[in-house]
């Protein structure tokens, strides 16, 4: 039987909200992440495209101000499978170099 373009359309929607359900549980593991190791952060934003999820942060601890971009690689059972994150000035956009760079245990 062929398929109609309603079945087509409930397909790609089906998909779509997948994906975006997928997207969240990742953003949400990200800022669990993070908040466990920066206390009192301040997120700017989180954004996720696809498996990646890209968090920037200000770090107020310490005598500068400074802000960290994290970049998150989940797998199919939210398990990180790679991180990496780049220290920048506070309030720099970012075109920073990177600090630190450390595939997931």
């Amino acid at each position: 039987m062929d398929a109609t373009p309603h079945d087509s359309m409930c397909g790609a929607l089906s998909r779509l909200l997948s994906t975006q359900a997928v997207q969240e549980r990742n953003k949400e593991l990200a800022r669990a992440l993070l908040a466990a190791g920066h206390h009192g952060a301040r997120y700017e934003s989180v954004i996720a495209e696809n498996d990646w999820v890209t968090a920037r942060i200000t770090l107020a601890g310490g005598p500068v101000v400074r802000g960290l971009i994290a970049e998150f690689r989940f797998d199919a059972q939210g398990e990180v499978t790679e991180y990496r994150d780049f220290l920048v000035p506070a309030g720099s956009r970012p075109t920073a170099v990177a600090a630190v760079s450390s595939p997931a245990a």
